[in-house]
């Protein structure tokens, strides 16, 4: 799950133990109490009891109920998160700029990846390629093994922590199709999430993205209004904060939340729908997940990442001929995902014909994965969102001379949100 994020991770902590990014583990924090009095200091605990910092040697604790506020302060990581994405790839001043921040903050590798990848496009730019020498200069001074150079990535959330990330010198299988990012895939969860579940989805929205939007947002809703008002808003669930911006169509906050779990109805497909019938059924190299595919393709590769489970729910959710959808969330028998998979006699929309060896999955319509297909689509929501995203599935046919790119996430269209 998250592969590249994963990485990137896993990188990073090694810099920070080789002394090339920020040292140390512990994060520093800000903790206002309700008198207004500031404490500033690495954390030690954080927890419904109170928290607990290192003051200059000395730990400090401070009781839950007289926290008014807690700011922490970003990594070095986070930080440059943050900044990536507000330059285009093609700003090689602002992303030189960034570099050489980053050089001087010690946060070697990261700057090697920035650097790599504008010596790339600005082959020519003399003092990219000095900055670039540099570094790997530094790194080589740090004893650093060969650099191995990251997966590009502008998420501007905190990462997952990682816990099964293979070694950097680990073998993988190359992928050959591009899939989508974890931006990408990020906004699919925001805009398949059900908020009215009984169990509150786990969503973290930066405190600094909050304030933003409370001050745009403020005359349009009175529970944004005034400081009391304000501060129980910016203390609120992840949840609770995105259902707001829900009900005022705050469009252009959507990829600006992290939801850090599958929703529901696509923790089903990833387990059962497509592990058990789009990959094994549909996505077989014989028919769409091979070199016949026509004009659906499937990836079959790294089966139950998420980069392919949603990259596939995408070209699902994406695919249409003439009236009829692959996935039609209002009529859920009308799918041509179900409808291929019937018998050719009990179809409405019959499987082509001219596909060899297809043989039906969906053996009459008391057969459970029938059932259990329909009662997936219906759960989707509607009506139908139009993810605002840009991808097109592409296979690269030398993954080392041509390595494949996702498509950057498109700004949301002048449209009505689904939610």
């Amino acid at each position: 799950m998250h592969s590249n994020r994963r990485i990137v991770v896993l990188w990073i902590a090694l810099a920070g133990w080789l002394g090339m990014t920020e040292p140390g583990q512990a994060r520093e924090a800000t903790v206002t109490t309700n008198s207004g009095r500031q404490y500033t200091g690495e954390v030690e605990s954080d927890n419904e009891k109170g928290i607990k910092l290192i003051i200059a040697g000395i730990p400090t604790s401070i009781a839950r109920e007289d926290v008014s506020d807690v700011t922490y302060k970003l990594t070095l990581h986070e930080q440059y998160m943050e900044r990536r994405p507000q330059l285009k790839d093609n700003d090689v001043d602002g992303r030189y700029k960034l570099a050489l921040w980053l050089y001087e903050q010690k946060g070697y590798l990261i700057a090697q990846q920035e650097l790599g990848e504008l010596a790339k496009r600005f082959p020519d730019d003399a003092r990219v390629k000095r900055l670039h020498e540099l570094v790997a200069t530094r790194i080589k001074l740090h004893k650093q093994p060969p650099a191995t150079v990251l997966p590009k990535t502008t998420v501007k959330r905190k990462p997952r922590p990682a816990t099964d990330v293979p070694r950097p010198t680990q073998r993988t299988t190359p992928n050959k199709y591009n899939r989508l990012s974890p931006e990408q895939i990020n906004i699919i969860k925001v805009y398949e999430i059900d908020l009215g579940a009984r169990r509150e989805p786990k969503i973290v929205i930066d405190r600094d993205v909050i304030k933003e939007f409370v001050e745009q947002y403020a005359d349009q809703d009175r529970k944004l209004r005034g400081r009391k008002s304000q501060q129980e808003f910016m203390r609120a669930s992840g949840a609770r904060q995105l259902r707001t911006m829900f009900a005022l169509k705050a469009r252009d906050f959507y990829g600006r939340v992290d939801v850090r779990e599958d929703p529901p109805v696509m923790a089903d497909f990833k387990k059962e729908v497509h592990r058990n019938y789009v990959l094994n059924y549909c996505g077989t190299t014989q028919c769409h997940g091979g070199p016949d595919a026509g004009e659906f393709k499937l990836v079959p590769h790294r089966a139950t990442s998420d980069e392919t489970v949603y990259t596939n729910f995408y070209q699902l959710n994406q695919w249409q001929r003439g009236e009829g959808y692959m996935i039609d969330r209002d009529q859920p028998r009308a799918s041509y995902l179900v409808q291929y998979g019937l018998p050719r006699g009990e179809a409405k929309f019959p499987h082509p014909g001219e596909v060899k060896g297809w043989k039906p999955y969906l053996l009459g319509r008391s057969n459970r994965t029938y059932r259990n297909l329909l009662d997936w689509i219906d759960r989707l929501y509607r009506p139908v969102p139009k993810y605002p995203i840009e991808f097109e599935l592409k296979r690269v046919v030398d993954v080392k001379k041509a390595p494949a790119k996702n498509a950057a996430t498109a700004e949301p269209a002048d449209q009505a949100p689904p939610k």
